[in-house]
């Protein structure tokens, strides 16, 4: 269940599943690294933005700086909604499946 937090934004823990070590692929970088699925608002025309990342400050500040074309005409952003998870493919999988709903009721709702 979401959590409200003083900035206004909810988050909320999702459950991660038990983690592998770290292949090559990955490496060491990755390992520890906590991810997020989240939500961040357009301050101009309310639309929604979906992504994940593992820095939520920075993510926000590159959106409004507009390094993501796809979020550059929404600028000014501000985070709305962030759950953790225990991996970035948690995070991914997650991120899809807001995606997949289609519906900013079921945005709102969440949020």
């Amino acid at each position: 269940m979401p959590i409200p937090m003083s900035d206004g934004w909810r988050y909320r823990e999702v459950p991660s599943a038990p983690q592998k070590s770290p292949s090559k692929a990955t490496g060491f970088a990755l390992m520890g690294q906590i991810w997020f699925a989240y939500i961040i608002q357009s301050q101009t025309d309310a639309s929604y933005y979906v992504g994940h990342t593992h820095d939520l400050e920075l993510r926000v500040l590159h959106h409004n700086d507009g390094w993501t074309i796809s979020s550059k005409a929404g600028r000014p952003w501000r985070l709305v909604y962030a759950e953790m998870c225990g991996s970035k493919g948690e995070a991914m999988k997650r991120e899809k499946h807001i995606k997949r709903m289609k519906s900013k009721v079921f945005i709102e709702r969440l949020i």
